[in-house]
C-alpha cells in the first residue's frame, strides 16, 4: 500500500513494523481455522498462519478506521465521538453499574 491520507489529511503509512496504528483482521471462522493448525505439543506455527483478507489502519489524529481489501482502496468509518473520548472509552478500565428503574408513581392513578 505504501502511503495514503486520511480524509482528515494526516499522512498514514504502512513503512514501520510493529506499527501501532496497524492492525490484521480475521473473521470468528477464520480464526477458528487458525486455532486448529496446532502440532502435537498444542503450537502454532505463526509462518502457517494464511494471510489476512484485510488491514485496518487507525488514524491518530481524528481515529478514523481505514479498511483495505484487495485493492489499495480502503473503507473509511469516523467514531460517533470525539477522539480523546473514544481512546478513554478504549483505554480505561470502568466499572459500569446497573440500577434498575422503579416507576416512583406506577400504582398511583
Amino acid at each position: 500500500m505504501g502511503q495514503w491520507l486520511c480524509y482528515c489529511g494526516n499522512p498514514m503509512n504502512d513503512h514501520n513494523y510493529p506499527n501501532e496504528n496497524g492492525f490484521i483482521a480475521f473473521s470468528d471462522y477464520e480464526w477458528d481455522d487458525i486455532s486448529c493448525m496446532t502440532d502435537d505439543e498444542n503450537n502454532i506455527n505463526w509462518m502457517d498462519i494464511p494471510p489476512s483478507q484485510y488491514e485496518v489502519y487507525k488514524c491518530p489524529k481524528c481515529g478514523r478506521l481505514m479498511i483495505f481489501g484487495e485493492s489499495n482502496r480502503f473503507l473509511s468509518y469516523k467514531p460517533e465521538f470525539n477522539i480523546e473520548d473514544a481512546k478513554k472509552i478504549l483505554t480505561e478500565s470502568v466499572n459500569i453499574e446497573f440500577h434498575s428503574q422503579k416507576n416512583e408513581n406506577m400504582g398511583n392513578n
